[in-house]
């Protein structure tokens, strides 16, 4: 039992570390990201907890500059948006859950409050996993 409490105690200790060491970066290398090594990171966002179980959050890849360069104005004129090698959108999104109630005859989410809270909190932790990933 003992073994196993410093195994857990170790492990806490470089998780923690790594997170007191997290930064976040706004210059980038003019090179793009290897598409292997996209996905992979998308897969850890959807590997994070799930606040109901539903995943209620979409993923847009923004690659056109156009739609780029609004999305930084709308921002505050972030240089980043157009400067980052891929600009990932998080959006808390009902409509597959609300279809799937739909499908299932469990009658639409009428918009409830708790429903927004839920997708809210499910794609700030799938978003927490990709950028800490």
């Amino acid at each position: 039992m003992l073994a196993l409490q410093h195994l857990l105690f170790r492990i806490m200790n470089e998780t923690m570390r790594g997170m007191r060491q997290h930064v976040s970066v706004r210059q980038f290398r003019d090179e793009p990201v290897d598409s292997a090594l996209l996905a992979q990171i998308l897969e850890c966002g959807q590997a994070a907890s799930s606040s109901s179980f539903i995943q209620a959050y979409s993923v847009i890849r923004v690659s056109d500059r156009d739609n780029r360069q609004r999305i930084a104005r709308a921002a505050g004129d972030q240089a980043w948006v157009l400067a980052a090698p891929e600009f990932l959108v998080f959006c808390a999104d009902l409509k597959r859950v609300e279809h799937c109630c739909v499908k299932q005859a469990q009658g639409a989410l009428d918009g409830y409050m708790e429903h927004f809270i839920a997708a809210t909190v499910d794609v700030a932790l799938m978003a927490q996993n990709v950028v800490g990933g």
